[in-house]
C-alpha cells in the first residue's frame, strides 16, 4: 500500500485557524490535501523508495513494524473510520484467494509494470493472469 498509493492525495480537510507551519502561513477556511505520495516515496527517509522490499516492515521477531510515514487511511483526529475494516478486509480477500488459488502469468506474457495508470486514482495495466484451483490433500 506505501509502494503504490492508489489516492496520491488525501481528501480535502479546512484550517479552522491561521496557522503558521514550517515558516509557511495557512490562513484559516484555507483548503488542504496531503501529498501522500510525497511522504510515502521521500528519498531521504526510505533511502530506496522505488523498490519493492516489504521486509522493511517485518522486525526481527517476525511481528509487522509500524511506520509513521505510512498513512494509508490518514493521521490524527481524522484518521479513516473504516482503517480496521478496510484492513481485515483486504487481509481476509487475500488470504482466501492465495489459500485456494495459484496465480500465473500465461506462457509467454511479460511480467506486468508496478508504474501503474494514473488517472483520478492509480490503477494497475491492463493484463492476464490464470487462477488455478490448489489440490488439497485434506479438507477441514
Amino acid at each position: 500500500m506505501r509502494f503504490r498509493c492508489t489516492d496520491p492525495l488525501t481528501v480535502p480537510h479546512t484550517c479552522t485557524n491561521d496557522t503558521m507551519l514550517q515558516g509557511h502561513r495557512i490562513p484559516k477556511n484555507a483548503t488542504l490535501c496531503v501529498n501522500l505520495r510525497s511522504i510515502m516515496m521521500d528519498e531521504s527517509y526510505w533511502g530506496d523508495p522505488f523498490v519493492f522490499r516489504p521486509d522493511r516492515f517485518i522486525a526481527d521477531d517476525g511481528t509487522l513494524k509500524k511506520d509513521e510515514r505510512v498513512i494509508i487511511f490518514g493521521k490524527g483526529k481524522r484518521v479513516c473510520a473504516g482503517e480496521a475494516l478496510g484492513r481485515m478486509s483486504t487481509f481476509l480477500l487475500f488470504a482466501g484467494l492465495t489459500a485456494h488459488l495459484s496465480f500465473f502469468l500465461p506462457p509467454g506474457d511479460p511480467v506486468p509494470d508496478t508504474e501503474g495508470v494514473t488517472g483520478f486514482t492509480l490503477g494497475p495495466p491492463p493484463f492476464r493472469i490464470i487462477a488455478k484451483r490448489r489440490n488439497h490433500s485434506s479438507h477441514c
